[in-house]
């Protein structure tokens, strides 16, 4: 029920303890002291002819910024008991971005009940300090976005309109490129005393113009960009992978995932304007992505933001769905794309199911995976399956253990009926 300041008067003059008195007026149960204490509070403000509705105009909002970043503010909110207790409300209602802020401490206490509504005014207290990117992932992606877009000039992606070809042309088959790019691990620490990650950007880099030289050479009529997992190194501010194994690795969290967007955005930038040239093209470029056992949220993550990049070109898709394999048809021939750390007994029978409907049309069957770092092929039952070369460096870990492998990436040349042309070593 609602009262208004004559209820109330009558209820602080009438009989009964404090705490009897403080439960008639705003239902709820304090200590005597808490009781006294507000209910005294409350007679000096009706007495001085503040009206209950109007005591929240007596409550001044504070904010104080220490010079270590943390920030206290207090505010009078018209909230629950429950809402009190959840940080994100908290912070929000105090004016706070829940991605950029976190809640240190709160303390919060009954400051009013609105007689016109019959609402709990608190005042609440809060301590916050800005979150860094290793703390919030959310923040790093949306830094990472921004900085991006504030590097992109209308140069930096061709704005050229193609007119879709047919599968043929001229009478000849059609030919696709597949360029395979598993295990780049992105922050993967090869030596301590050395920046691995500048070192790695270098060789990234010296091999993207290698796949455009392929690109020249093939000249292909559709183009696929295939990202086997493990692009990043680890998956945590922690630096572990996915389930929690510790990487080595002296590369921030932030500088990994920022350097992988860059240079990923690169090598679509310049396959697309490489492919721009060409008068066999297309006009598609597909970028494919499937998980690793390193980086399942992070590296989809760093694909979403890639593909966020280009998402005003027609010309170019990203395949981002969210399962771990994926198959796609080359004309007659059939390919499966995996990580890679599936049992090796099934690692050559999942696409018998998912893929059932395009068995019986498909000549060639292949799957291609990555994660053992290191290329083996094996045929069985008319599947060829080929684990893929990497360019990633080795850990201190591997190279004690004698793990070592030919550095290099793998781009597959097939003929729409005729099947693989060509395997391009990079």
């Amino acid at each position: 029920m609602e009262l208004n300041n004559e209820q109330i008067r009558q209820i602080l003059d009438g009989d009964g303890t404090y705490r009897q008195k403080y439960y008639r007026i705003y239902g709820e149960n304090v200590s005597k002291d808490t009781a006294r204490h507000r209910l005294n509070r409350l007679r000096e403000r009706i007495d001085g002819n503040y009206v209950v509705d109007q005591c929240a105009n007596v409550f001044k909002e504070k904010i104080n910024i220490n010079s270590n970043g943390q920030q206290c503010s207090e505010k009078l909110l018209e909230c629950s008991n429950e809402q009190l207790k959840d940080p994100e409300y908290l912070l929000q209602m105090h004016g706070y971005d829940t991605k950029k802020f976190q809640l240190v401490s709160a303390t919060a206490s009954i400051w009013q009940t609105s007689a016109s509504t019959g609402k709990v005014l608190y005042s609440s207290k809060i301590h916050v300090q800005p979150l860094n990117a290793e703390q919030n992932v959310f923040r790093m992606i949306d830094n990472t976005v921004e900085n991006l877009l504030k590097k992109k000039t209308n140069g930096v992606v061709s704005k050229v309109k193609f007119d879709h070809k047919s599968t043929h042309k001229d009478g000849q088959h059609t030919k696709f490129l597949e360029v395979c790019l598993p295990d780049l691990h992105f922050g993967l620490t090869e030596n301590e005393d050395e920046n691995s990650l500048s070192a790695f950007e270098e060789l990234f880099d010296s091999k993207i113009i290698s796949i455009l030289d392929v690109i020249d050479k093939a000249e292909p009529d559709m183009v696929d960009l295939v990202f086997l997992g493990d692009i990043l190194h680890y998956d945590t501010a922690q630096k572990t992978t996915t389930k929690g194994t510790p990487q080595c690795s002296n590369v921030s969290f932030e500088k990994t995932f920022t350097t992988a967007s860059e240079e990923l955005v690169h090598l679509v930038n310049c396959v697309y304007n490489e492919l721009a040239v060409h008068e066999n093209w297309s006009g598609i470029l597909r970028v494919i992505y499937v998980p690793g056992n390193h980086d399942t949220v992070l590296g989809y993550a760093l694909m979403t933001v890639v593909g966020a990049y280009f998402h005003d070109v027609s010309n170019i898709t990203f395949d981002l769905r969210q399962t771990d394999r994926k198959y796609t048809m080359y004309g007659t021939n059939l390919v499966g794309f995996i990580h890679g750390d599936m049992n090796s007994k099934r690692l050559n029978q999942w696409l018998y199911n998912d893929a059932r409907h395009l068995i019986s049309s498909a000549k060639q069957i292949e799957i291609h995976c990555g994660h053992l770092h290191s290329e083996q092929v094996v045929e069985d039952n008319n599947v060829i399956t080929r684990h893929l070369p990497t360019i990633c460096g080795v850990s201190p870990y591997e190279k004690k253990q004698g793990y070592h492998s030919v550095r290099r990436l793998s781009a597959f040349l097939w003929d729409g009926d005729e099947g693989l042309q060509n395997i391009f070593y990079i």
